[in-house]
């Protein structure tokens, strides 16, 4: 996974698991799990601190990138079937913690690219 924000840098360390679809008429959820990234014996990696960073510093998220895989041919059908959705990028955390964003879908290289709309998340 792949995150770049607004005002400083990015990382390439965060990995996520356990990718969920949600779809209707009003809108289109794609939610991916981080806590894989919480849970280290080692609080000073780059994942765990990577991972920190990105639920402290949410509102400046410019856009996350991931390669294009089968597994997301269903998002690719539900966006199809409803067009006018909101479309939201659900990030969870470790203790049910979440953060969410309205985005853009970019697909026209290799990677899927999800920019993050607005300057903060829903």
């Amino acid at each position: 996974m792949h995150v770049t924000y607004l005002n400083h840098g990015f990382t390439n360390n965060l990995s996520a698991s356990e990718f969920t679809l949600q779809a209707g008429e009003d809108k289109v959820v794609l939610s991916m799990d981080f806590s894989p990234n919480e849970r280290t014996r080692s609080k000073h990696g780059n994942s765990y601190l990577d991972v920190q960073q990105l639920k402290e510093d949410a509102s400046n998220v410019w856009f996350f990138q991931i390669s294009k895989e089968k597994w997301l041919i269903p998002l690719a059908t539900e966006l199809k079937r409803y067009p006018n959705a909101t479309r939201v990028l659900e990030l969870k955390f470790k203790d049910g913690a979440s953060i969410a964003f309205p985005y853009e879908l970019d697909g026209q290289s290799h990677n899927l690219t999800f920019y993050a709309v607005g300057s903060d998340p829903i």
